[in-house]
């Protein structure tokens, strides 16, 4: 296999100092790195190195595009020698992307949290992204949001269970047994409530906690907060988003009434904003449709991992355990009525 260093020379003009794995982030497909090394332009920095055969080429034109138009918080990618954001390079089995971002943050928000400021700062973020003019070039690379394959992993799933495999999780299949009709319920519902949509807006689609980094108290970029890992890259309205602040999703329990007051003043652009002003200004049926999208997707491909013996055995316990959590009183498909 080429050697990272050497495509990080030759494709982007990055002289080695340090290289080293970086196991973050939950995309199999992938492998990334943590890399010190000395720019054309600048002094020696770490970078962000994603070696990937997964996601598309939207998570890196997205944030490109964001960053070029002077965006905060948004790492653009570097650019290879023919101008991409991205290298083709060849691997074992298939060709991978090859992509370098500048490191940025000490603190991923999953851990804790954010302050006050950095909570105004992540609704400003995410204000810019929605309100940004997506070019033609651009949009005609990203795709549009769509559930058909949510809606597939359900039935998928759905008849997994139903084969009474002797192989199969008894605890998963009896969890899914248990919530079946309100799952099989909120797919019905899905194709209805996407009437609502226009997909014309800009979305991250994935801002979790987990892909929210900020500085470190004491630091000269203390306050400021990035969004990285646009894997998930969309074409929707502003509610795709919104929903990660507004409850049921990962990183939630860092999540508060305070914290939605707080994010709302940055997001509408208003000190005195609340999070019930951040709930009126998002469409109850568009927030619903993407609530329930969400979390179709999340137990159905959950529950199909933890049904099976060849799942490794330490992800199908934690899959197992998710897709539980995921069918709680206080997720997402509960919080859309189901």
């Amino acid at each position: 296999m080429t050697d990272v260093a050497e495509i990080l020379a030759v494709e982007f003009g990055l002289t080695v100092r340090a290289i080293e794995a970086n196991d973050e982030g939950i995309d199999r497909a992938a492998q990334r790195f943590r890399v010190y090394a000395d720019g054309p332009l600048s002094d020696p920095r770490w970078y962000a190195v994603k070696w990937t055969s997964g996601g598309s080429i939207a998570g890196l034109l997205a944030p490109a595009a964001l960053a070029d138009s002077g965006v905060d918080g948004v790492a653009g990618p570097l650019r290879a020698r023919d101008g991409r954001p991205w290298t083709d390079q060849p691997a074992t089995v298939e060709p991978r992307r090859f992509s370098v971002v500048p490191w940025v943050g000490d603190h991923q928000a999953i851990e804790g949290g954010l302050n006050h400021p950095q909570w105004r700062a992540f609704g400003r973020l995410l204000a810019e992204v929605h309100e940004f003019q997506v070019p033609d070039a651009l949009r005609a690379a990203i795709p549009a949001v769509t559930h058909d394959r949510e809606l597939a992993a359900v039935t998928r799933t759905d008849e997994l269970v139903a084969s009474n495999r002797p192989d199969l999780d008894r605890d998963v299949a009896a969890l899914w047994r248990e919530h079946r009709n309100r799952l099989l319920a909120a797919a019905d519902a899905v194709p209805q409530l996407a009437a609502h949509i226009d997909p014309t807006v800009l979305c991250h689609a994935d801002p979790h906690l987990g892909n929210v980094l900020a500085g470190s108290p004491g630091a000269s970029d203390a306050d400021a907060v990035w969004l990285v890992d646009w894997d998930d890259a969309v074409l929707a309205t502003a509610e795709q988003d919104l929903m990660f602040v507004l409850g049921g999703t990962y990183g939630d329990e860092h999540i508060g009434e305070r914290e939605r007051d707080r994010f709302a003043a940055g997001y509408l652009g208003d000190e005195s904003a609340t999070a019930d002003d951040l709930r009126r200004a998002a469409d109850a049926t568009r927030l619903q449709y993407y609530r329930l999208v969400r979390a179709l997707i999340d137990v159905a491909d959950l529950a199909a991992e933890a049904l099976v013996p060849d799942t490794e055995p330490t992800w199908r316990a934690t899959a197992s355990r998710l897709a539980a959590a995921n069918l709680r009183p206080e997720g997402l498909l509960a919080l859309s009525g189901y």
